[in-house]
């Protein structure tokens, strides 16, 4: 399969082979350029620090959108975001690498509704800045729920 996100989607067919390259870019970033934001936004994987020492998980939930998945696989590993929204629900489910932290934000209404893994999560490991739960966390994978505000949408 392609490594590249290429300018035509039949840049390469089973019954052709290639396409003409002279008619398709295969490395055309101008769709680069939105799916770094489908990573970066829509699903929050960020990194804080180069090489990803620290990254920040912090999606747009809403948008239009109830749901939304996503994986990058880094230098150090494969980092995973998947949101899903219902009845005022938030669930965002996070797969940070080894030897990786992370700054977790779950758009969150009340610190007291936040839990991960179905456990209340304590006050003294998340704050509530703006509408958003910020929890740090190490390597692994965690499974937050919190109540959130669906009358609008959360931007990241």
């Amino acid at each position: 399969g392609a490594t590249t996100v290429w300018e035509r989607w039949n840049g390469w067919t089973k019954e052709n082979g290639p396409g003409d390259p002279g008619m398709n870019s295969y490395s055309h970033y101008a769709y680069g350029a939105c799916c770094e934001w489908l990573f970066t936004d829509l699903a929050g994987i960020d990194l804080v620090e180069p090489g990803y020492a620290v990254a920040r998980i912090r999606p747009r939930v809403g948008l239009g959108l109830d749901r939304a998945a996503a994986s990058y696989r880094s230098i150090r590993g494969q980092f995973r975001s998947a949101w899903s929204t219902k009845d005022g629900q938030v669930e965002l489910a996070v797969t940070i690498p080894p030897n990786v932290e992370a700054e977790i934000w779950v758009p969150c209404r009340d610190l007291a509704t936040l839990r991960e893994g179905g456990a209340a999560v304590a006050a003294a490991k998340a704050e509530l800045v703006d509408g958003w739960a910020r929890v740090r966390v190490g390597s692994g994978d965690y499974r937050f729920t919190a109540a959130y505000e669906a009358k609008r949408a959360v931007a990241g």
